[in-house]
């Protein structure tokens, strides 16, 4: 038909987090998310929580578990749906131009329950080689795993490799690949971080991702 339209997708947070002992950490984001699609959006509240537990295990095990899109559904409304019908057109002369809203079906955000380990293989003053492993349950999918490991030098110099959707059927990808720079600068005001990863996205090819953060 040769007309256009845009589809869109907006989530703003704001976090809380807290370490309470020494050993063990809390924290909470409550996020607006929007989507939209032509004339029509979706808009919904969500909170995420999460925490982090230290222990004495293996050089340091660190414990951690999160629940994100715990919130309200999201549901279409917007004058797309809207239309002009005829309530009973077996009448004649009734009126075929009765305004009216066709009403959608609304749906849960897809909640997700993340269950993580991590740990210092090896812990020196100069480098550190860190391995971790995630296990996913989400609600709109099966259960899987995610593994990853980090080399870094000085705290300054990072690689990173992992694989993400371990035993999930019909995945699409998973390798990743990544290295990081971190420095400070302007009398340790700031620290900069520049990030970069490659990923293995299956059918999507792969992709490059770059972050550039400055930390005060």
């Amino acid at each position: 038909t040769g007309e256009y339209f845009s589809a869109g997708d907006i989530a703003a947070g704001v976090t809380f987090a807290r370490q309470l002992t020494d050993r063990f950490a809390i924290g909470f984001t409550t996020k607006y998310i929007q989507e939209t699609i032509w004339h029509e959006s979706a808009n919904a509240f969500a909170i995420d929580a999460g925490t982090t537990f230290k222990t004495d295990l293996f050089g340091g095990l660190v414990i951690a578990a999160t629940l994100s899109n715990f919130g309200t559904k999201l549901q279409m409304t917007g004058r797309d749906a809207r239309q002009f019908i005829s309530v009973d057109p077996s009448q004649q002369g009734t009126n075929n131009q009765i305004p009216a809203s066709i009403e959608m079906n609304s749906w849960d955000l897809p909640l997700l329950f993340q269950f993580g380990v991590s740990t210092d293989v090896v812990k020196q003053d100069s480098y550190r080689w860190t391995v971790t492993a995630d296990a996913l349950h989400p609600s709109d999918d099966y259960e899987s795993m995610n593994v990853g490991t980090q080399f870094s030098y000085q705290d300054i110099f990072f690689v990173r490799t992992g694989f993400q959707s371990l035993f999930l059927a019909d995945r699409e990808g998973g390798f990743s690949l990544g290295v990081g720079v971190s420095a400070s600068s302007l009398l340790d005001i700031v620290s900069l971080k520049f990030d970069y990863a490659y990923r293995d996205m299956g059918i999507l090819s792969g992709i490059h991702v770059v972050s550039v953060r400055a930390q005060f």
